[in-house]
């Protein structure tokens, strides 16, 4: 489609070389595919009626927004360090479990994908059938959590502590996060996600101005814990960042319903999905197939 933004400057207007939302999605339940390649938007597609002004939600995706704030508590001092106990912070949670077990789904709770409202020590005080910091399970109670922790340290619901110190630096305005659950509940534009993975590609430097540590950019981004075959969707998983070393390496965020936000280091580039018909996988299976057309020869 040619660029026509650069994504470093103005990522996030909806700008015309934007198409609209009637064209036929190339696969079903497929409502936006946006690609960043050199740091300029290459690729901007809507479909089903979905525009680019819209916000989605973007369900799991929302751990990772959790997991870039742990790193900007840290950068604040609110925070000293992963290695903290989460008993410290919430009543009833095992004193073994540390804040980084909670980042790498290896707290030693059972799997669990998605919570109602629960009190943050009823949702500690679960039990463990595993222990914590041997085995990966996927968890959003472990993300609520890491979100009760950001409230508790900073002051602030985490929704409010994303507003100043990440989302309004990067313009981005008037996000919606309901109840400020780490698991799941934000909501963005497409190009506003597709900006975060910008971001994260970029260091956690936006225009200039280091918004996330680099340094925990590339922590969270490295293989933590070994992911057992038929238990997620890559062979890695770092601070809630999924992580592939295989083939061509990505790491990745996703979200139910197949939203899948793909950041390719070595291609530079970063590809977007959202979606709204659930196929594990599919979603991100086809991040990797339009990464490749935009791949120098």
């Amino acid at each position: 489609m040619g660029a026509c933004l650069s994504i470093v400057a103005v990522v996030l207007i909806a700008a015309g070389c934007s198409s609209g939302g009637t064209a036929e999605s190339p696969v079903p339940g497929v409502t936006s595919i946006l690609v960043a390649k050199d740091g300029r938007v290459v690729r901007s597609s809507y479909y089903g009626g979905l525009k680019a002004t819209d916000r989605v939600p973007i369900f799991s995706i929302t751990k990772s927004v959790v997991s870039a704030l742990v790193g900007i508590t840290l950068a604040e001092g609110h925070l000293q360090s992963v290695d903290e106990r989460a008993s410290k912070f919430i009543a009833g949670a095992d004193p073994r479990i540390r804040v980084e077990h909670l980042l790498s789904m290896t707290a030693g709770y059972g799997r669990q994908l998605n919570f109602g409202e629960m009190d943050p020590s009823a949702l500690a005080a679960r039990p463990l059938v595993n222990r914590p910091g041997t085995t990966f399970n996927y968890d959003s109670g472990s993300s609520d959590l890491l979100a009760e922790i950001i409230a508790r340290v900073t002051g602030m619901p985490a929704a409010d502590y994303a507003r100043q110190h990440l989302f309004r630096p990067m313009g981005i305005r008037n996000v919606q996060w309901p109840g400020s659950h780490g698991g799941s509940g934000l909501l963005l534009r497409p190009r506003e996600l597709l900006a975060l993975g910008q971001l994260y590609l970029d260091h956690g430097v936006w225009n200039g101005r280091t918004l996330i540590p680099p340094a925990w950019v590339r922590t969270s981004i490295r293989t933590h814990i070994r992911v057992a075959p038929g238990q997620g969707l890559t062979h890695g998983y770092g601070y809630n960042w999924w992580v592939e070393t295989s083939g061509q390496p990505f790491f990745a965020a996703h979200g139910y319903l197949g939203q899948a936000l793909v950041v390719f280091p070595r291609l530079d580039e970063v590809v977007l999905v959202t979606s709204s018909k659930e196929d594990y996988g599919g979603t991100l299976a086809l991040t990797r197939r339009v990464a490749l057309k935009y791949r120098r020869p």
